[in-house]
């Protein structure tokens, strides 16, 4: 499965970028650096989500399913280990 990604560029314009060559879903290692480099080279950022909660995580992720877009998913030191109890 390929991702294509979705640009919102300062102008408002969308630009469709092609697909870059990572896994769909969680992602580590060299695919992360590949798709850092995929936005850099196309003029994009993937958006990073401070998550307090489980819904919260959850949302984020639906959202990005919605726009098949690329997230990280960030959580403080606090935040982790309100998550693991």
């Amino acid at each position: 499965n390929s991702v294509i990604h979705c640009c919102f560029l300062p102008t408002n314009i969308i630009k469709m970028v092609t697909p870059c060559d990572v896994p769909v879903g969680v992602i580590t290692g060299d695919d992360v650096t590949k798709l850092l480099q995929h936005a850099k080279d196309n003029g994009y950022a993937i958006p990073a989500f401070n998550c307090t909660t489980s819904s919260t995580c959850n949302s984020v992720l639906e959202a990005a399913a919605k726009c098949n877009s690329p997230v990280i998913i960030q959580a403080s030191n606090g935040g982790g280990q309100f998550f693991v109890g």
